[in-house]
């Protein structure tokens, strides 16, 4: 029985990201295991995950186990433990690759994070809260909120707000020369054409399921 050996096993890093363990690059034994295993852990639906890699080659079909994942109304953000091939193709489609060495957490739970610096490049920051950024986000960092983010400094890397489908959260930026920003899932990339680019005080939100920028 399958039950009896799974292919998948689900576990929380520190974050509360949920994480999704790989352990078989066969697509149809991935799809059975999240189509039987999904039952027993109803709350992963319109989640943002985490993909474990550790346990699995580069013959991974990326582009169908992202459509397993979407399926189920789950949403991959980040891989980690993958190899150097298997890291490129998730790059290639707009996934993060989670260096583990570079995540930072802020360590006391309160009604909102407030981070006192500048997230440098290769840093990560994650919070269930608002979060507030006195501060700069450079190129090649990443700020993650299950809420809001207000960011008193310039936004160069990337803001992902409402992780888990909030649409009512926001982005707030001084202003912004980002690379990414993201909302409940929904993204706007730089070249893409979308004004991320901006010298005021502005808003990022949703609107008529589009990311729109609004001067404050």
């Amino acid at each position: 029985m399958l039950n009896q050996s799974p292919h998948i096993q689900f576990k929380s890093r520190s974050v509360t990201l949920p994480t999704i363990y790989l352990y078989s690059s066969n697509p149809d034994i991935l799809a059975l295991s999240f189509k039987e295993q999904l039952g027993q852990v109803a709350l992963m639906k319109q989640a943002s995950v985490i993909l474990d890699l550790s346990h699995v080659d580069q013959s991974l079909d990326v582009d169908r186990i992202l459509q397993i994942t979407r399926s189920h109304q789950m949403y991959v953000i980040s891989v980690q433990g993958g190899n150097a091939e298997l890291n490129t193709q998730f790059k290639q489609r707009g996934i993060n690759v989670f260096q583990q060495t570079s995540l930072e957490t802020p360590k006391h739970k309160q009604k909102e994070t407030c981070i006192h610096k500048t997230i440098r490049s290769g840093q990560q920051i994650y919070s269930e809260e608002p979060l507030i950024i006195f501060g700069d986000v450079s190129a090649a960092a990443e700020v993650m909120s299950d809420a809001s983010i207000h960011i008193y400094g310039e936004l160069r890397g990337r803001a992902m707000a409402g992780i888990r489908g909030n649409e009512n959260a926001h982005i707030f930026a001084l202003s912004s020369h980002a690379e990414m920003v993201s909302i409940a899932g929904i993204k706007q990339v730089s070249g893409m054409g979308q004004a991320l680019s901006f010298n005021q005080p502005s808003r990022f939100s949703i609107l008529d399921n589009d990311i729109m920028v609004f001067n404050l």
